[in-house]
């Protein structure tokens, strides 16, 4: 089967980890194409793909509205004929010919999306249950989930549990506060810091848009030697060291999935995560994790005491186990391959 994945950048975040290891874990056995429309690329990530992926680049400008690239972006599909364009950005329907749009399908990787594109895509899949709820809601679209992946097998466990000096937290995400909630997370931290009898650290693991503000507000809140930003890392370091730490948060306000969650479990350390949709189905319902409300900053500053004062070591056997079953990237890539042949039936 010749299948082509199209996405605007390829830059460091959990969209782009994702889409690498489908297409590699998919190339096992098919022919598979990279389409890449605008010219924002990580070097390190593209050599992350398997050297059997063509990858080609239409090298658009973001924003750009020269139609040079899209003309480049269709003369691509015409040489490469493939049977199923897979896309993961709603608006690439825009700047396809006709001709293809039967071939096409989309993948919606949050909550929220705006509707003016998703209508045009005859056949949709959803990353989470929540995914697709919100969607059915909101445009009467019934996109069916396919769970999102991750490689469970190349994620380093943790083996002692032992609680470390400092207890140590990560925080894995774009700097996106007003989505991702690293500002509660903070804010709890001093929470607990204030309390004292509490000895904490916390890496803030990502780059984006809020750097200066989160930078500013550990600053004024005396945290320096306490939460640290330290920018992107690449996937092999996710890979090996978060093994290292003893909790996960996520604080998100709104998300569709939360891959760094299903990562924190694959690691075998407990995970922490706001009472929303997405993360909520990953530890099913707390089940597999921890949640705190929302915003709360108490209430997470509360379960990290929690988490830091409970045995969790058969809490983290028992998410393994649950994140292998279900959110593996081999079942992933295979799921879309069976939904593939559904569409060409």
């Amino acid at each position: 089967m010749k299948i082509v994945h199209i996405t605007f950048g390829f830059k460091l975040g959990g969209l782009e980890t994702m889409l690498v290891n489908i297409v590699n874990e998919q190339v096992k056995s098919n022919n598979v194409s990279l389409l890449l429309i605008n010219d924002l690329v990580d070097e390190a990530l593209l050599a992350k793909l398997s050297p059997k992926i063509k990858v080609l680049n239409c090298r658009r400008t973001a924003k750009s509205r020269s139609l040079i690239p899209v003309i480049r972006l269709n003369a691509y599909l015409l040489r490469l004929h493939p049977d199923v364009i897979h896309v993961h950005a709603p608006k690439v329907v825009s700047l396809l010919m006709p001709f293809f749009m039967k071939k096409v399908v989309y993948t919606i990787h949050d909550v929220t999306i705006g509707k003016q594109y998703l209508k045009q895509y005859k056949h949709s899949y959803s990353i989470a249950e929540c995914v697709r709820k919100d969607m059915l809601e909101r445009t009467g679209i019934d996109a069916p989930v396919v769970y999102n992946g991750i490689k469970v097998d190349s994620i380093k466990t943790k083996s002692k549990y032992m609680v470390g000096n400092p207890f140590r937290i990560v925080q894995i995400s774009r700097l996106d506060h007003k989505k991702k909630g690293q500002d509660i997370l903070i804010k709890a931290i001093d929470l607990i810091h204030k309390r004292g009898g509490a000895d904490i650290s916390l890496d803030i693991i990502g780059e984006g848009d809020s750097y200066d503000f989160l930078q500013e507000l550990i600053h004024s809140l005396n945290l320096d030697n306490i939460v640290n930003l330290c920018g992107a890392r690449e996937y092999s370091w996710i890979q090996e060291h978060l093994r290292d730490y003893d909790l996960l948060v996520q604080p998100s306000i709104f998300e569709g999935f939360g891959l760094t969650v299903a990562e924190g479990m694959a690691a075998k350390i407990p995970v922490l995560v706001s009472d929303i949709d997405g993360p909520m189905e990953i530890i099913d319902n707390g089940k597999y994790g921890y949640y705190f409300k929302k915003g709360d900053i108490e209430d997470c500053a509360n379960m990290i005491y929690k988490v830091m004062n409970t045995d969790n070591a058969d809490l983290v056997q028992k998410a393994w186990k649950h994140v292998n079953e279900n959110f593996s990237i081999a079942r992933t890539a295979n799921s879309y391959i069976e939904k593939y042949r559904e569409l060409l039936k």
